[in-house]
């Protein structure tokens, strides 16, 4: 009987989303989920990348001694990496150690090697000059590469002509996050976003415009890469090269953004050390006083005081800000309700809103959870602390959407931590209109009670918003006639028009 006291308590926590009990689960989850689609080797064998002749992509991979990290690194793009036309240029910055005789192993890889250590920067540039690809990217030599990296960082790119480089996750190879894009402060220090904690986190797997993102992955055009004449060389040997890209770019009219769907393991400071006083590391100090001169109005017009919420500052775009609650993820080929809600997210991303989505149950659905965070949706899902979340953002809202007859208490909260916020109704249908015509229908005076109950909470939502929105001006009377005062609006549901369909008499079997 204790035990199962014990195990409902434990339920009754992770349904609400109230601790995170996967820590109790299973105590791996602190390092994230398991990488199994990279292994690390120590022995070195030849290898064959894709022979291909008009590549879309050059992978230009800096490197100086590390033989083996480079070995993993190059076999990782060749397992993880399928379907994709790229080729692979190595630098070898004069390196002093057996990597030559690796590199000689691996078939279809263009070689340069400089008789004279350039640094990292300069070999960067050196890459750049021997590639043939429409995107550069620029990967560090210790670093893994996960399955469909490559994929999602073009998508982003073929996507949105207006972004000029993207980045991915990083990740420790213990599973642990190690960067979800960076966070420049006005004083030129940077942050790397979410680093120790949960890669799967809601807060670090939704597509989004950053400040940098760090220069072990990034893609970047090469047309711009051309017109700004790469990495400004003022930060050679390394350090803040990366970020200064990103601000040169966002300062021609591009973006920059965060794909999490490219997932890259970095095994951080053995290309450069830890030691920021010794080394090519201690560039980072040095650097950070250059770039800081360099952007000292762009810093001080655009960017955060180190105290801001990290929640709004881990965003570079400055649209509005939206919290959407409905009772789940919308699953949009399986419903007309999810399909509306779908729908309506779609058209607020594209008019440059910044969306948070909250489904009442934190389930994380598949696929339809991914394909709202390719679109550039958070969706908050469980392990997350929904009120705790809230909290931190709700003194940022713009607007916040109840899609179906939510608790009160709901609306209350909200209230209360966003004052600021105008509310807004979704009915998606009036339940208790239908509940009604269905008590009717069955002469059942239980289905009739559930119809009043429904009745009182949806026209008490109404009421405590500031907007409501129906489906048919039918609804719109009904909720006009009760209170004259609401302010009611119908918007209809929106369906793609289907291109090719079959007449009439082609079809058969419907009913």
């Amino acid at each position: 009987m204790e035990l199962a006291k014990k195990a409902s308590a434990l339920i009754g926590r992770m349904l609400s989303g109230e601790e995170n009990v996967v820590r109790w689960l299973r105590p791996e989850a602190k390092t994230g989920r398991g990488l199994d689609d990279v292994f690390w080797t120590t022995e070195i064998q030849p290898l064959s990348l894709p022979k291909v002749t008009n590549p879309s992509v050059s992978i230009i991979i800096p490197v100086f001694n590390q033989k083996l990290h480079t070995f993993n690194c190059l076999k990782s793009v060749l397992e993880n990496t399928a379907g994709a036309r790229y080729e692979a240029i190595v630098v070898d910055d004069a390196s002093t150690d057996d990597t030559a005789a690796m590199l000689s192993q691996i078939d279809n890889l263009k070689i340069v090697r400089n008789r004279v250590n350039a640094g990292f920067l300069n070999a960067c540039h050196i890459g750049a000059r021997h590639a043939a690809g429409r995107y550069l990217v620029f990967l560090n030599n210790d670093t893994q590469v996960r399955r469909g990296w490559l994929a999602a960082l073009t998508d982003v790119m073929e996507n949105d002509a207006n972004v000029g480089l993207v980045g991915a996750k990083l990740v420790y190879p213990d599973g642990r996050l190690q960067e979800a894009g960076g966070i420049i402060w006005n004083d030129a220090s940077g942050c790397n976003y979410g680093r120790g904690d949960d890669p799967e986190k809601s807060e670090y797997c939704f597509l989004r415009e950053v400040d940098y993102c760090s220069g072990a992955c990034i893609m970047v055009r090469r047309e711009l890469w051309e017109r700004l004449d790469g990495f400004d060389t003022r930060y050679a040997p390394a350090y803040y090269e990366d970020t200064d890209l990103a601000f040169a770019l966002r300062q021609a009219g591009y973006k920059v953004m965060y794909q999490p769907a490219a997932e890259v393991i970095h095994h951080e400071g053995v290309s450069n050390g830890t030691a920021v006083s010794e080394g090519v590391k201690k560039f980072q100090a040095i650097n950070r006083e250059k770039f800081r001169d360099k952007w000292r109005e762009v810093l001080a017009e655009n960017h955060s005081d180190i105290n801001c919420e990290v929640l709004v500052a881990r965003q570079r775009a400055r649209g509005k800000r939206m919290l959407v609650i409905d009772h789940q993820v919308p699953a949009h080929d399986r419903d007309s309700g999810s399909q509306r809600m779908y729908q309506l997210l779609r058209l607020f991303t594209q008019m440059g809103w910044l969306v948070t989505f909250l489904p009442a149950d934190l389930a994380r659905r598949e696929p339809y959870t991914t394909e709202l965070q390719r679109m550039g949706i958070e969706v908050l899902y469980w392990p997350c602390r929904r009120w705790k979340f809230i909290s931190k953002l709700a003194p940022h809202l713009d607007l916040v959407i109840v899609s179906r007859p939510a608790p009160k208490k709901y609306l209350r909260q909200l209230r209360r931590l966003a004052p600021q916020a105008k509310f807004i109704y979704d009915t998606v249908d009036l339940y208790f209109l239908r509940e009604s015509r269905r008590a009717n229908l069955e002469k059942s005076s239980i289905v009739q009670r559930t119809a009043n109950k429904y009745r009182r909470l949806e026209f008490s939502l109404a009421t405590q918003s500031d907007a409501t929105f129906v489906v048919s001006s039918v609804e719109r009377e009904i909720l006009l006639r009760h209170d004259p005062a609401l302010n009611v609006h119908v918007v209809p549901n929106i369906h793609e028009a289907t291109a090719n369909v079959k007449p009439f008499a082609g079809r058969k079997d419907l009913l």
